[in-house]
């Protein structure tokens, strides 16, 4: 019986201290844009979900990121055809942050990404869906609120889309 309840008790804490690391954000990103020799800027909401790899006695940590938003805006380019109206439609992203932590608060991080957005460009009654998968690279730093809650910006490159992103975590 002891053994039984060891056992059940481990197993237990194992599984409370490995959810300790799971993580739910929410986010607001910018991502500019160069198309057609114009600057174009859209605005996404996201979600993510988070799992942080502490490495044993060490500052760093490894966290895997999965990433999925919507455009909340769109923009608008001048051209020999007419206005084209481009709609950036949904945000997918796949991140590997290296993080390094300063102190119980303060970290910074490098990531790379694989990402992927549907726009769709219209002009007149005619639409057109683009839907692309890049690499990407950026940089960021957080700051913990408290055991539970932090809070990152970050900047992300991808081909010629720049994108600035400022989030808020929850640990669970």
């Amino acid at each position: 019986m002891f053994k039984k309840s060891s056992i059940a008790a481990l197993a237990l804490s194992l599984s409370f201290t490995a959810s300790a690391n799971w993580g739910i954000s929410t986010g607001f990103a910018n991502f500019s844009a160069d198309a057609v020799g114009e600057d174009l800027s859209f605005d996404v909401v996201y979600g993510s979900l988070t799992y942080e790899y502490k490495f044993d006695d060490s500052q760093f940590s490894l966290v895997p990121e999965l990433r999925a938003g919507i455009g909340i805006s769109d923009d608008a380019v001048d051209t020999n055809i007419g206005r084209i109206f481009v709609e950036l439609d949904t945000f997918y992203a796949l991140s590997f942050k290296g993080q390094y932590s300063f102190n119980e608060s303060a970290y910074v991080f490098a990531l790379p990404s694989y990402a992927n957005v549907k726009s769709t460009a219209t002009v007149d009654s005619t639409s057109v869906s683009d839907d692309e998968w890049e690499f990407g690279y950026g940089i960021g730093a957080g700051y913990a609120l408290n055991d539970k809650a932090k809070v990152e910006l970050s900047f992300e490159q991808y081909d010629d889309t720049d994108v600035l992103s400022v989030s808020l975590q929850m640990k669970f």
